[in-house]
């Protein structure tokens, strides 16, 4: 948490006053003792953070050094330019390509 005010170049009182105005009353006192791990944040705090900083929780409590998660889409239909073949080719496809991964797969 000290990392990620630092690294915006604020002092722990322009933090309590920016999550002030946020309608969020935290003090200087009480991210102090964030930082130096003399208070554990709530879920809240947490996520005011995470939110201010655009960070993941995770990431402030030290279990990824991803400091964001990015969503990912799958997509649902094949990609793969044979949906024009009959189901028996596809078949024989699919095990062309198990024949391979087993060949190739030392």
């Amino acid at each position: 948490m000290k990392n990620l005010r630092e690294e915006s170049n604020l002092k722990q009182v322009e933090l309590a006053q920016i999550f002030t105005d946020r309608e969020f009353n935290i003090s200087s006192a009480a991210i102090s003792q964030y930082e130096s791990n003399k208070r554990v944040p709530d879920n809240t705090v947490l996520a005011m953070y995470a939110d201010y900083f655009n960070v993941s929780i995770d990431y402030i409590l030290g279990r990824t050094n991803l400091r964001n998660f990015q969503e990912t889409t799958i997509a649902a239909h094949r990609t793969d330019g044979y949906d024009d073949l009959p189901p028996e080719a596809m078949e024989e496809l699919e095990r062309f390509k198990e024949f391979l991964r087993h060949k190739y797969k030392k």
